[in-house]
Protein backbone atom coordinates (compact mmCIF):
# COMPACT_ATOMS: atom_id res chain seq x y z
CA UNK A 1 0.00 0.00 0.00
CA UNK A 2 1.08 3.54 -0.77
CA UNK A 3 0.28 6.33 1.69
CA UNK A 4 -0.17 9.88 0.40
CA UNK A 5 -0.41 12.55 3.07
CA UNK A 6 -2.70 15.55 2.55
CA UNK A 7 -4.05 18.29 4.77
CA UNK A 8 -7.59 19.60 4.89
CA UNK A 9 -6.19 22.94 3.66
CA UNK A 10 -5.45 21.28 0.29
CA UNK A 11 -9.03 20.05 -0.17
CA UNK A 12 -12.52 21.45 -0.64
CA UNK A 13 -14.92 20.38 2.13
CA UNK A 14 -18.62 19.91 1.32
CA UNK A 15 -20.48 19.99 4.63
CA UNK A 16 -23.87 18.88 3.24
CA UNK A 17 -22.42 15.65 1.81
CA UNK A 18 -19.64 15.15 4.40
CA UNK A 19 -17.07 14.91 1.65
CA UNK A 20 -13.77 16.33 0.47
CA UNK A 21 -12.74 16.84 -3.14
CA UNK A 22 -9.97 18.23 -5.28
CA UNK A 23 -8.67 18.02 -8.81
CA UNK A 24 -5.69 15.72 -9.33
CA UNK A 25 -3.65 18.49 -10.97
CA UNK A 26 -4.04 20.75 -7.92
CA UNK A 27 -2.52 17.95 -5.84
CA UNK A 28 0.20 17.43 -8.47
CA UNK A 29 -1.02 13.92 -9.18
CA UNK A 30 -1.44 12.23 -12.54
CA UNK A 31 -3.18 9.07 -11.45
CA UNK A 32 -4.67 7.45 -8.35
CA UNK A 33 -4.28 3.85 -7.37
CA UNK A 34 -6.52 1.24 -5.80
CA UNK A 35 -3.53 0.49 -3.56
CA UNK A 36 -3.29 4.07 -2.34
CA UNK A 37 -4.34 5.29 1.10
CA UNK A 38 -4.83 9.01 1.63
CA UNK A 39 -4.02 10.21 5.13
CA UNK A 40 -5.82 13.54 5.57
CA UNK A 41 -4.80 15.67 8.55
CA UNK A 42 -6.53 18.75 9.93
CA UNK A 43 -3.62 21.11 10.79
CA UNK A 44 -5.67 22.95 13.42
CA UNK A 45 -6.56 19.86 15.46
CA UNK A 46 -3.76 17.50 14.32
CA UNK A 47 -6.41 14.79 13.87
CA UNK A 48 -6.17 12.60 10.81
CA UNK A 49 -8.25 10.04 8.93
CA UNK A 50 -7.24 7.36 6.47
CA UNK A 51 -9.21 7.14 3.24
CA UNK A 52 -9.12 3.86 1.30
CA UNK A 53 -10.12 3.17 -2.30
CA UNK A 54 -13.85 2.64 -2.86
CA UNK A 55 -14.45 3.00 -6.61
CA UNK A 56 -13.43 4.59 -9.90
CA UNK A 57 -15.80 7.19 -11.33
CA UNK A 58 -16.32 7.09 -15.10
CA UNK A 59 -17.45 9.82 -17.49
CA UNK A 60 -20.53 7.94 -18.67
CA UNK A 61 -22.24 4.60 -18.23
CA UNK A 62 -19.41 2.40 -19.49
CA UNK A 63 -15.97 1.60 -18.11
CA UNK A 64 -14.71 2.01 -21.69
CA UNK A 65 -15.05 5.77 -21.30
CA UNK A 66 -12.64 8.19 -19.67
CA UNK A 67 -11.99 8.03 -15.94
CA UNK A 68 -13.63 10.99 -14.24
CA UNK A 69 -12.14 10.44 -10.80
CA UNK A 70 -11.51 8.16 -7.86
CA UNK A 71 -13.47 7.85 -4.64
CA UNK A 72 -11.96 6.98 -1.27
CA UNK A 73 -13.77 6.52 2.04
CA UNK A 74 -12.81 6.77 5.73
CA UNK A 75 -13.97 4.38 8.45
CA UNK A 76 -16.44 6.96 9.74
CA UNK A 77 -18.09 7.54 6.35
CA UNK A 78 -16.35 10.67 5.05
CA UNK A 79 -15.70 10.58 1.29
CA UNK A 80 -12.69 11.92 -0.60
CA UNK A 81 -13.02 12.37 -4.37
CA UNK A 82 -9.99 13.08 -6.55
CA UNK A 83 -11.18 14.41 -9.92
CA UNK A 84 -9.22 13.40 -13.01
CA UNK A 85 -8.78 16.71 -14.81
Amino acid sequence: MFVTELTTDQLHYHKESRSFSEEASALRMNWCSKQEIFKVTNPATKQSRDFVYRRTLYMGASEDLDIGGWEYKSNDGLVLTIWND
